[in-house]
């Protein structure tokens, strides 16, 4: 029977594979359990594994945290079995390379950030839904994804999926208001005797075009 982590070796590399394809690789505290005794063997098996790969079957990394399986009782070992995990990852001898491709979600985020490097798909895209679900990051999320990717951009980016080519609010507020500059009604069906000429900051502009 096919275990939860997947691991396969080659040329002193090797390869943890989240295997819950089926449910988007969501991470259960059962996975953590497996997740945890790889990464306990890893540790010390540094003669003869020089790098290790944590990636995702399936189309995605993962979606994150399994709201399912915590809402049938299921439950880890201990209080902070998964935020110890991660941090077991971050000190593994070995640099490990998160590979993410599809979803990469809330628990998932909290995952690759404990990784050395993360390489990301074109099919990649991250994001944090704690606040959606009313929950906090207690995996160290809070403490790892700011030092990664700075204070400021850690509020906008991380709400935003990846991928992406708006800019963010942040960097419009930023922007002086130029004087002057001119954008048609954005109301089509309105008469020409209607129409009127409004003075409008650059990111009102653009919301006026995206409710068309």
């Amino acid at each position: 029977m096919a275990g939860l982590i997947e691991r396969s070796d080659a040329d002193g590399v090797a390869v943890l594979c989240l295997n819950r394809p089926e449910v988007l690789n969501a991470l259960s505290p059962k996975l953590f359990e497996e997740l945890r005794a790889h990464v306990d063997r890893l540790a010390g098996e540094t003669a003869t594994v020089g790098c290790v790969v944590l990636r995702g079957a399936g189309r995605s990394f993962s979606a994150g945290n399994d709201l399912r399986a915590i809402q049938a009782g299921e439950r880890a070992v201990s209080l902070h079995f998964q935020a110890e995990t991660l941090d077991r990852i971050e000190r593994l001898p070995q640099p490990v390379i998160a590979a993410v491709q599809g979803h990469c979600y809330t628990g998932a985020l909290e995952l690759v950030l404990a990784c050395d490097l993360l390489i990301a798909a074109e099919s990649a895209r991250f994001a944090d839904t704690h606040g959606k679900f009313g929950m906090t990051p207690t995996w160290g999320m809070s403490q790892r994804l700011p030092r990664r990717i700075g204070p400021l951009r850690e509020g906008v980016d991380v709400r935003r999926q990846a991928g992406e080519r708006r800019r963010s609010r942040c960097a419009r507020a930023r922007e002086p208001l130029r004087a002057g500059r001119r954008a048609r009604d954005p109301h089509p069906r309105l008469g020409a005797r209607d129409r009127r000429e409004l003075v409008v900051h650059p990111a009102h502009r653009e919301g006026a075009r995206s409710r068309r």
